[in-house]
């Protein structure tokens, strides 16, 4: 299971990622500055695996992976929108977790504040439907925020659940233009 959710700004767009995971894997490594052909760009990496789940590359190109599609088609929901997978019930998570983000956003757009808040929040109750997730087999493992500008790219992590831990600071990169 993981969360993803985004605002897009005039300057660039923002990114909160919450990983979901096995209470057996290893803790992963903090983002770092990779070169990958050429490309520098900001990751944290799988201990057991080594891969990532989340980047951000010079060029302003951000991805991360959910175990949600159906390997054919990438999802495109709307900025403020959010997007979960769940080893329980998929369907069950979005609709929970979206309505705890539409609660803590009330009437207005949500904004950075209130999708930190929604990484960190245990709503309805602490368990595994609530953003930060916490199962007997399975927890929140980490949170991140990816922020684009024009000017830079930037990465902070929280290395533990998000409701425990803070997140620690920017990890950041001149954007390279085109």
């Amino acid at each position: 299971m993981c969360t993803a959710t985004w605002l897009i700004h005039r300057d660039g767009f923002e990114l909160y990622f919450n990983r979901d995971e096995s209470v057996r894997r290893g803790a992963a490594h903090a983002p770092e500055i990779l070169e990958l052909d050429g490309v520098r760009c900001l990751a944290p990496r799988d201990a057991d695996a080594g891969g990532t789940w989340l980047g951000v590359n010079e060029h302003g190109l951000a991805v991360g992976l959910l175990n949600a599609w159906d390997g054919l088609e990438p999802a495109r929901p709307e900025p403020g929108e959010l997007l979960c997978s769940s080893s329980l019930e998929r369907a069950r998570a979005q609709e929970v977790r979206a309505g705890v983000l539409a609660r803590l956003a009330g009437s207005r757009p949500p904004t950075g504040e209130t999708l930190e808040r929604f990484l960190r929040s245990h709503e309805p109750a602490r368990g595994p439907w609530s953003p930060c997730m916490h199962r007997e087999d399975a927890s929140t493992v980490s949170a991140s925020q990816v922020r684009v500008l024009r000017s830079t790219v930037a990465m902070r992590y929280a290395a533990g659940p998000p409701c425990t831990t803070e997140f620690g600071p920017w990890l950041e990169l001149e954007r390279r233009r085109p």
